[in-house]
């Protein structure tokens, strides 16, 4: 993978695990009156002893005259350690340079100059030649953890952060590093311990790292865990997170898996606590509502009654479009329900069911909906059932649409392969799954970590692996980028071409320059580039500095380019995954564009 960084002045490209060196020049900012956001970021200091939570991280340093802590509200860890592999700054020079504090003011939103200088300070008094060892590392973090034992946790944490591999953090690793602490979004922690332990960087970790993972983890609290302990939970963790049965975990899996559990999350994630951390609704509680219905096998013969949409788990689920009063939905329930009761318990565990009726009144759905084993959207919600019936393009009954735990559809032709292959039809459903966690990477996020919307290509244009970017629409004007809309097609649409046009992102302008870049079906996005700037807006009247992306280039596998954009202000960012090319987009939009991030498929699917 090659990543690169420019500002105004310089450019540099780095190689991941090679050393760099970048030159920051302060950037420029502009200002922009209609961009609309409405959170806020709360700034916190205190004193050099504060609580640890998984909201604020307080360091125990010992100093009566200074007032100083790291403290980033709902901060990304992978973002910082994003920013930690793309960018380095050169620490040869151990002064606080205004290029320095310059970066550190643009990256982490909540400290102030004055905190950046008090920090300085302090790590200068620790490490004089301005380079942290493991052992003044570990200190630290046992400060921070005082009712346990840091150090072995220490010894994988250290290599993660000291990305240019010297055996020493400078001044800036180490403030990114205490800022990823700071986390209190769950999967994004999951994440985190997840590179910490991924020893040989594979991107997948085994029984034996697990079993590592548990004992550093819990020995930080109170609630160490003996060996045979940490191999009984390991045991569990990869019952629940093994998907494929392969004897090794991916990212994804891991923390698909841990994430609903507490008991995994107590152990796991340091500082745990279920209450400090920011809930997050599924992908199928934002599709199917709160509440669901299902049998009672306890009250009555006939009676239903509700559960949560979140005790779906991440199971496939199959959204049956169905009405009793249609013949042909009549004749293929009992061929679905022959399908759905074959397939063993193990598979049930990760594949359910759930009606959408057609039905004209309560009492027809009552009566149908008897004659099936799984779930139901309640009756009463027909603005979500017609919402649904939008969303798939649902033309006639019964529809059979297949989804993955993420929302992806897998097929749309549910009916047809259930008549055909039975219950071996769920099977592959279960497997194609499966191999969609692992064939995608993710891209860097370039831009804000909050602000706008966000949005999720691959999910709202119901695409699947054989579809990728083709190219982009975008309207222009002084900001300079408005907004975009970005284009895919299939790659087994054979001779019929396919353009797929996305929700356009940003805010339409009747007087912007309309740019369009569409590849050739034989050609495929292998190289991206964006340009993000630190912009100055106005939220309830106040000024707010906060990143925006202003352009975005395309690069294609012929050696063709959308327009340039290295005429722009801000920084530029380049990315380009070797064996590779993108697949689909995701990010954050309002009146703007916040945030993107493009995700890459090998080039073995194409």
């Amino acid at each position: 993978m090659i990543r690169s960084f420019s500002s105004s002045g310089s450019t540099v490209v780095r190689q991941t695990g090679s050393t760099q060196t970048v030159r920051m020049q302060s950037i420029t900012t502009s200002s922009v009156r209609r961009y609309q956001k409405t959170e806020s970021t709360v700034i916190s200091t205190g004193g050099w002893s504060q609580q640890f939570s998984a909201t604020s991280i307080g360091h125990q340093w010992a100093d009566q005259d200074r007032a100083f802590m790291l403290t980033e509200p709902r901060i990304m860890a992978n973002e910082v350690l994003q920013k930690l592999e793309s960018i380095k700054i050169t620490e040869e020079d151990c002064a606080l340079t205004r290029q320095k504090i310059d970066y550190i003011l643009c990256e982490i939103k909540t400290m102030t100059e004055e905190e950046i200088k008090a920090a300085h300070t302090k790590f200068m008094e620790i490490c004089p030649n301005g380079k942290m060892t493991r052992t003044m590392f570990a200190n630290v973090l046992q400060e921070v953890f005082s009712e346990g034992n840091a150090s072995d946790y220490c010894r994988y944490a250290f290599k993660l952060f000291d990305r240019d591999n010297n055996g020493t953090l400078s001044f800036t690793e180490f403030v990114f590093a205490m800022q990823i602490y700071s986390s209190n979004d769950l999967e994004d922690s999951l994440g985190l311990v997840f590179d910490i332990f991924d020893c040989d960087k594979s991107g997948t970790i085994d029984k034996k790292e697990i079993v590592q993972m548990i004992i550093a983890t819990s020995a930080l609290t109170d609630n160490s865990l003996e060996i045979q302990d940490a191999k009984n939970l390991t045991k569990q963790i990869m019952q629940s997170c093994d998907v494929r049965r392969v004897g090794k975990i991916t990212k994804t899996e891991f923390v698909n898996g841990c994430k609903n559990l507490s008991e995994y999350c107590k152990v796991l994630v340091p500082g745990y606590d279920e209450d400090d951390y920011v809930a997050t609704t599924s992908v199928l509680t934002e599709l199917l509502g709160e509440q669901l219905l299902q049998h009672d096998t306890h009250g009555s013969t006939g009676t239903s009654k509700y559960i949560a949409t979140s005790e779906l788990g991440y199971k496939i689920i199959g959204l049956y479009f169905s009405g009793h009063w249609c013949p042909p939905s009549r004749d293929f329930t009992p061929k679905l329900v022959e399908a759905y009761k074959s397939i063993d318990h193990s598979m049930q565990d990760k594949f359910d069911i759930v009606l959408v009726s057609s039905d004209n009144d309560q009492n027809a759905f009552d009566h149908y909906f008897q004659e099936m084993p799984w779930k139901a959207l309640p009756f009463s919600d027909r603005t979500r059932k017609q919402a649904l019936v939008k969303k798939f393009n649902v033309k006639r009954i019964p529809c059979l649409i297949v989804l993955s735990s993420s929302g992806e559809v897998l097929t749309s032709k549910g009916v047809a392969e259930i008549n055909a292959y039975g219950a071996d039809s769920i099977r592959r459903w279960l497997q194609v799954s499966s191999q969609l966690q692992t064939i995608t990477k993710c891209g860097e996020k370039f831009g804000g970590l909050t602000g706008g919307h966000s949005f999720d290509d691959f999910i709202t244009n119901n695409l699947n692996s054989s579809y990728y970017l083709r190219g982009m629409i975008s309207g222009l004007k002084k900001y300079p980028l408005d907004w975009c809309q970005f284009c895919y097609s299939s790659s087994n649409d054979n001779d019929k071409e396919i353009i797929i046009e996305s929700e356009l992102q940003g805010t339409y302008e009747t007087d912007d320059v309309i740019e369009r870049f569409i590849i050739e079906k034989n050609e495929r996005i292998n190289k991206i580039q964006v340009i993000v700037d630190h912009v100055m807006v106005y939220v309830n009247d106040a000024e707010k500095v906060i990143p925006l992306v202003r352009g975005i280039r395309l690069f294609t596998t012929h050696g063709r380019a959308s327009e340039s954009i290295d005429h722009l202000k801000g920084i530029l960012y380049t990315e380009e995954l070797s064996g590779y090319f993108v697949g689909y987009v995701t990010g954050r939009s309002g009146a703007l564009i916040d945030q993107l991030q493009f995700h890459w498929y090998p080039n073995t699917i194409s």
